[in-house]
C-alpha cells in the first residue's frame, strides 16, 4: 500500500496524505481523521527507505565490541553487525565497528569518549566494560541513541543479549536429569570474563542441590598438565560442567575421557569446532549462544530508534541453541 493508494481511497491528493503522516496540523480535522482511519485500516507503514534517501541525511552508528578469549564470539558479533549494515545500507547508515580488548576496559572508555566528542554520532551499540563510567557518558550525551549489547548496563538503556543465567540453569537441569542419588557434578570454575561466565555459573548451581555439586576453582595454568581431570574425578562424579575453556578442557583430557565414557560433559560452547565431540559422544550437551543474532538485533533496534522513533523493550533476550548428539547427526 502506497501513499498514492491511500490518497485515492480518501479522495485527496498524495501531498495531503504526506502532510497528515508528517503531523501537519494545518490539514482540516475531518480530512486528517479520514486519512488516519484509512491508514489504520490498511496497516500502512511508511517507506522509510524512500523518505530517508529523499532527506539525504546520513546517520553514523558506532558499534563498540570486545575481543574475547574465544575468537568465535568476536567473529559472530561482527557477522551480525555486518549483516545489519548490508541489509540497511540504502538508508544512509554509516556503521563503524570499534574493537577493544576485553581485558583493557580503559581502552574502550577512551575510544567511546573520542567518538562522542565528534558531535556527529547518531547512535552507539556497546558492550560496556566500565559500566559506571559508560553510564555517565550516556547521561552526558542525551542526543545520542544507545543500545547495550551482551552486557546489561542500566534499566534506562535498552539491552540485547543472551540470558546467561537461564543458559546456566538449562545446563543444570540437564545435569540433574543425568545424576542419580549420591552422584555429583564437578564444576570447573575459571575466573570471570566480565560479561557472562559468572552468570552461567550461578545459573548452573541454582539448578542443583548443594550436595550434588563439587566446585573446583581453576586457572588457565591447569592446561599445562595432560589429563588433569584424573586428579579431580572421584567415583561419584558423573557430570562435568564448564562455562569457559570447554574446547581446552576436552582436548587436554582426551585419553581420560575415552577411558571414562560414563562421565557426561555439559558446557557452554558456541564454537562449531566442538561439534565433532558432540558427534562422538565425548561432549554430552552444548549450549550455543546466538551471538550474530544478538548483534543483528541490536542493529535493528537502534535503526528503529533513529528512523522510526520506536523505543524498544528495555530487555531483549536471544535464547541459546541447545545441542545434543542427535542435533548434528
Amino acid at each position: 500500500m502506497r501513499q498514492e493508494d491511500i490518497a485515492k481511497l480518501a479522495r485527496v491528493s498524495r501531498t495531503t496524505v504526506s502532510r497528515v503522516l508528517n503531523g501537519d496540523n494545518t490539514v482540516k480535522k475531518e480530512i486528517r481523521e479520514k486519512v488516519l482511519k484509512i491508514v489504520e485500516e490498511v496497516k500502512y507503514e511508511r517507506n522509510y527507505i524512500s523518505s530517508t534517501l529523499a532527506s539525504k541525511k546520513k546517520k553514523n552508528i558506532y558499534a563498540f565490541i570486545v575481543r574475547s578469549i574465544v575468537p568465535y564470539y568476536n567473529e559472530e558479533i561482527k557477522k551480525g553487525l555486518i549483516k545489519f549494515e548490508n541489509e540497511f545500507k540504502n538508508f544512509g547508515i554509516n556503521l563503524y565497528i570499534i574493537e577493544n580488548d576485553i581485558n583493557n576496559p580503559e581502552e574502550q572508555l577512551e575510544s567511546l569518549k573520542k567518538v562522542l566528542e565528534k558531535n556527529e554520532v547518531a547512535g552507539v551499540i556497546i558492550t560496556p566494560l566500565l559500566k559506571e563510567k559508560v553510564s555517565s557518558l550516556i547521561l552526558e550525551n542525551e542526543n545520542v541513541k544507545f543500545i547495550t549489547m551482551d552486557s546489561y548496563l542500566s534499566p534506562r538503556i535498552p539491552y540485547v543479549g543472551a540470558n546467561y543465567f537461564n543458559s546456566g540453569e538449562i545446563s543444570g537441569n540437564i545435569a540433574d536429569g543425568i545424576l542419580r542419588k549420591y552422584e555429583k557434578a564437578l564444576v570447573l570454575k575459571f575466573p570471570d570474563d566480565k560479561v557472562s561466565a559468572n552468570r552461567y555459573y550461578q545459573g548452573f548451581i541454582n539448578s542443583l542441590e548443594e550436595e550434588q555439586l563439587i566446585i573446583s576453582f581453576e586457572k588457565k595454568e591447569i592446561f599445562s598438565k595432560e589429563n588433569f581431570l584424573s586428579d579431580k574425578i572421584s567415583k561419584d562424579v558423573k557430570v562435568i560442567f564448564t562455562n569457559r575453556f570447554l574446547k581446552e578442557v576436552i582436548e587436554n583430557n582426551i585419553d581420560f575421557l575415552r577411558e571414562n565414557k560414563d562421565i557426561k560433559i555439559i558446557g557452554i560452547a558456541g564454537n562449531p569446532e566442538l561439534n565433532k565431540y558432540l558427534s562422538s559422544g565425548m561432549l554430552f550437551a552444548s549450549l550455543n549462544e546466538q551471538y550474530s543474532m544478538i548483534s543483528y538485533t541490536s542493529g535493528l533496534l537502534i535503526f528503529n530508534l533513529l528512523y522510526k522513533n520506536i523505543f524498544p523493550d528495555l530487555i531483549t533476550l536471544i535464547p541459546a541453541n541447545i545441542l545434543f548428539k542427535s542435533s548434528i547427526l
